[in-house]
């Protein structure tokens, strides 16, 4: 299906492959629901949906969008609900007015997702025609309490929080705000009623939050063994001067005791800032590393930096990481964080965000607590002025041999290598320096099979002026026992894959933050924006 977009079709680049592949079997004949929290994630922001059905049958999906009142959103120009059928091992990505209708657009509101099988997954993705900002995330699940974890009324540009009940009765639940002390700054009773929500910036949700920079926390009232069912699904949307980070509103369920963060960057025009969550009444002290520390590629010594950190109960740390670490100097360090509660406790919900010092771009990615032997990146964008980097991590005592699989949007395999992994080695590379080739790929995905679970991490955007920035989830499955094909190309041998690996030297000069070398500015020098040729 052809997908148009105004001005250019970034959708089709952006989203037409931002698939969230499931590798499960199907259990025929059960429904599984799935949100987007809201239509409308930001002032001026459109929204893309993309599904995929793995299986090998097809399967149907049911969307339904809904005012913020409950009421299902009708109107001239609305087709509203719509089933989609998915072929088997197919794909479908569509804007909302293509899936809805063109009257669609501007409404406020949420959808529903509901598909035949629980294999069926998928995205969406808020972004603005001029793409001066853009992030997504995967479709929510309900949970009975959520965390925001970064809420300020301060500035220009207060955070905006997403909040709905996606169940049939009432909520009468409470809106906390904390300090990033620990201390409870405010606390409100909110009524939402049946499958009703609202986006709201925090200075509109709590007039008397001037100021407040720290986190906030929905409770809907139900205890864990209530016999009700978890009705809350929420996110957040906040910028710096043009660009968006969107991080979804935690569940307690990812408080992590160990956390991982396979990539940082800073210095050579990026910074990366580290932001913490005790929501608990404990204080929980805890140990963090910078590892696998690089300095335009080279090992830096130290390469490893370690401090602790001390969380009061209920407060937040939100620290640059070049200051938590100590780092300084002109170049690019790159390497990635691992962190400990030296506590008997909970632990914290972590997440980093990225941006240029400028503060042009930004986005938000989330720390991971397990790793993954097999999982895939739902979008490439590698070519005509866009890259696409990964950061692969493995934490085992023992090597890990992984598999790095290049397809396009028609499931047709465009590449392959082999990356060897230490014990405790990260490997941070553009696509095309993992592929050792020129890729010119905007649009499909990625595959990566490991012998051993591994963490990895994503990043694309544009080399025009740094435009944009956004990260890509890794999606799948820890299997500790996962025994992985070796499917090469005829012509190649393994040696040969792990030698094109390496870097070459026509890319040392073209330097976003996944690389190792060279400042924000020379990643720019010549290139140009490729979206008026997608």
């Amino acid at each position: 299906m052809r997908i148009r977009f105004p001005s250019a079709n970034i959708f089709a680049l952006l989203l037409t492959t931002a698939l969230i592949i499931a590798v499960a079997s199907p259990v025929q004949g059960q429904t599984a629901d799935s949100y987007v929290p809201a239509l409308q994630a930001s002032d001026g922001a459109d929204l893309g949906i993309a599904l995929v059905n793995p299986t090998l049958t097809e399967a149907r999906v049911t969307l339904t969008a809904r005012s913020y009142s409950g009421a299902l959103i009708q109107s001239d120009g609305i087709t509203n609900p719509v089933t989609l059928t998915l072929p088997a091992s197919g794909q479908i990505a569509l804007r909302a007015p293509e899936l809805f209708g063109t009257g669609i657009a501007g409404q406020a509101g949420w959808v529903e997702i509901s598909a035949s099988t629980p294999a069926v997954k998928g995205f969406f993705l808020a972004f603005d025609s001029g793409l001066s900002f853009i992030d997504g995330a995967e479709f929510a699940r309900p949970a009975r309490r959520l965390v925001f974890p970064k809420v300020s009324a301060a500035g220009d540009s207060p955070t905006e929080l997403s909040l709905v009940n996606t169940a049939s009765q009432d909520m009468q639940g409470t809106l906390s705000l904390y300090r990033n002390d620990g201390q409870l700054f405010a606390t409100r009773r909110i009524l939402i009623p049946a499958l009703s929500g609202f986006t709201s910036s925090i200075d509109e949700l709590a007039p008397s939050a001037t100021g407040f920079a720290g986190y906030a926390v929905v409770d809907s009232g139900l205890s864990a063994d209530s016999s009700m069912s978890e009705s809350l699904i929420g996110f957040e949307t906040y910028r710096n001067r043009s660009d968006i980070a969107l991080i979804r509103a935690f569940p307690e369920s990812a408080r992590l005791r160990t956390g991982f963060l396979a990539h940082l960057a800073s210095q050579g025009g990026y910074l990366t800032t580290l932001t913490l969550v005790n929501f608990s009444n404990d204080s929980q002290v805890l140990r963090i590393t910078a590892d696998g520390l690089q300095v335009g590629g080279s090992a830096r010594t130290p390469s490893s930096v370690t401090v602790e950190r001390t969380l009061a109960p209920n407060a937040r740390l939100e620290e640059r990481v070049d200051q938590m670490f100590n780092l300084s100097g002109e170049a690019l360090i790159d390497g990635y964080i691992r962190f400990e509660t030296q506590t008997d406790t909970p632990g914290v919900i972590a997440f980093l965000d990225y941006g240029t010092t400028d503060g042009i771009v930004l986005s938000a990615v989330e720390a991971q607590g397990e790793g993954y032997s097999n999982l895939f990146f739902s979008h490439v964008a590698e070519g005509a002025g866009y890259y696409t980097g990964l950061a692969l991590l493995n934490p085992n005592s023992e090597p890990s041999i992984v598999t790095l699989d290049t397809f396009d949007a028609g499931g047709v395999r465009t590449g392959s290598t082999i990356v060897n992994l230490d014990s405790g080695e990260r490997k941070a590379r553009l696509l095309s320096e993992f592929l050792q080739r020129q890729v010119d790929q905007l649009g499909g995905y990625i595959r990566l099979t490991a012998t051993r679970p591994i963490f990895a991490f994503e990043l694309f955007g544009s080399r025009d002026s740094l435009k944009f920035l956004a990260s890509v989830p890794a999606q799948g499955r820890s299997e500790r026992h996962f025994q992985r094909r070796f499917d090469l190309a005829s012509d190649s041998t393994p040696g040969t894959k792990i030698q094109r690996a390496h870097q070459s030297s026509a890319d040392q000069c073209r330097r976003p933050p996944i690389a190792h070398s060279g400042s924000a500015a020379d990643c720019c020098r010549g290139s140009h924006s490729g979206w008026d040729s997608i």
